[in-house]
């Protein structure tokens, strides 16, 4: 049994390193040959998919078991999308239904946002008070099983249809966190899902701003409406992963007038974004992100950096602030990828990671501060970063190395 069963393991090795061979070609060339002129591109597309036919006929001729054609193509589909972006997802025709149906759900089952990128899907973001947060499931961590099934072996659909179960639904999950592996239960729920609020610290404002859905901007105009007779505004966007650009617009333009920024497509400008409503804040302010800030939090944050004059502060966001788009295909099967970013004023695509002036990270430390949280620490350096003179650019430069 136990030679059965490492020959078994041996030959998934082998099909895995054959299918890597052919993911690249299928996925990461065709950006390059894009950039090519149209004779150059075809000639480059054309040599690609030889190598890929070779690659695939070595396998189907020489692999020690009888080999499923789709199956095959199944996976080189689902490692090129998962070579596009860490949202992007291939669907086969079968599970359209249930995956929409999951993406109704969302997160509110389980308060977990995840991501994929080169076949490792990891935890993107946790709502606080979530069976997820319950369950210490923390951003960054790499989920390397569920249910005693490796994630290797799942499409970022078919994680997120897990996450999105009915209430009620207990998942075994396995978990990799700074080289220790974790194990936890996690019992989908529903659960009361935080919205922004303030708190006032002596002469400062304080807004904790968890997601960027419909109706933001409202909640966002009565919050600003207690924060008179004071000057200087943090605002937390740490966790803030997903929703809508739209919503980071209209929400930002309570603290910018004219242009808030762009839409940009591969051919150039889509949409723009402006307001020309007199702000209703106009003091010192201090982003505070994380790793798991991402999308319509990273759009919101640009705005506020590049037009209202704010100080990011904390650690680097998630880099990715992209237009959700759906391909069918002509068997069924659907493609969710980016197929257009957001910028801020400036007109720079929100592609990267926005960089704080000032980087907080556990070096950062000091020695009196060894047993705080690491999240109060961020706290306590914005809160620093906001009652101190605005850094300049050398300044800003320093910190952050």
């Amino acid at each position: 049994m136990k030679q059965s069963g490492d020959f078994g393991r041996g030959r998934t090795i082998l099909l895995l390193c054959s299918l890597a061979l052919m993911l690249p070609l299928a996925g990461g060339t065709l950006s390059r040959a894009l950039a090519q002129g149209k004779d150059k591109q075809e000639d480059s597309i054309y040599k690609q998919l030889s190598v890929f036919t070779e690659v695939l006929s070595l396998i189907r001729r020489n692999y020690v078991d009888e080999t499923e054609l789709g199956g095959l193509f199944a996976g080189a589909l689902d490692g090129t999308v998962d070579a596009l972006d860490p949202l992007a997802t291939y669907v086969p025709p079968e599970r359209i239904a249930v995956y929409h149906a999951a993406r109704q759900v969302g997160r509110s089952h389980s308060g977990v946002a995840v991501a994929r990128q080169r076949g490792i899907t990891y935890v993107l973001a946790v709502e606080p008070s979530s069976p997820g947060a319950e369950a210490e499931l923390a951003a960054g961590d790499i989920l390397s099983e569920i249910d005693g099934r490796s994630t290797r072996e799942m499409s970022l659909w078919e994680v997120e249809s897990l996450l999105a179960g009915e209430p009620g639904t207990e998942l075994e999950l396995k978990t990799l966190r700074r080289g220790q592996t974790l194990e936890s239960q996690l019992r989908l729920a529903s659960f009361e899902r935080h919205g922004s609020a303030l708190e006032l610290r002596d002469d400062l404002v304080v807004i904790t701003i968890p997601r960027f859905e419909e109706g933001l901007a409202g909640e966002l105009e009565t919050l600003l409406a207690q924060a008179s007779g004071r000057d200087r505004m943090l605002i937390d966007l740490r966790g803030a992963a997903g929703g809508t650009a739209e919503s980071a617009f209209r929400s930002a333009a309570h603290f910018v007038q004219g242009s808030l920024g762009k839409l940009l497509g591969r051919e150039g400008t889509i949409t723009e974004f402006a307001d020309e409503k007199v702000p209703e804040w106009n003091g010192r302010m201090v982003v505070l992100t994380d790793r798991s800030s991402q999308g319509a939090s990273e759009v919101f944050a640009a705005v506020l950096v590049q037009a209202a004059g704010a100080e990011l502060v904390g650690e680097r966001t998630f880099g990715h602030a992209g237009r959700r788009a759906i391909i069918t295909l002509s068997n069924g099967a659907e493609i969710h990828f980016s197929d257009a970013f957001y910028a801020g004023p400036d007109g720079a695509a929100i592609d990267s990671p926005l960089m704080p002036k000032l980087v907080v990270s556990e070096v950062s430390r000091r020695l009196s501060e060894a047993d705080v949280p690491f999240a109060e620490l961020m706290m306590r350096r914005a809160i620093e970063r906001l009652l101190s003179e605005p850094l300049a650019a050398e300044e800003a430069a320093e910190a952050a190395a």
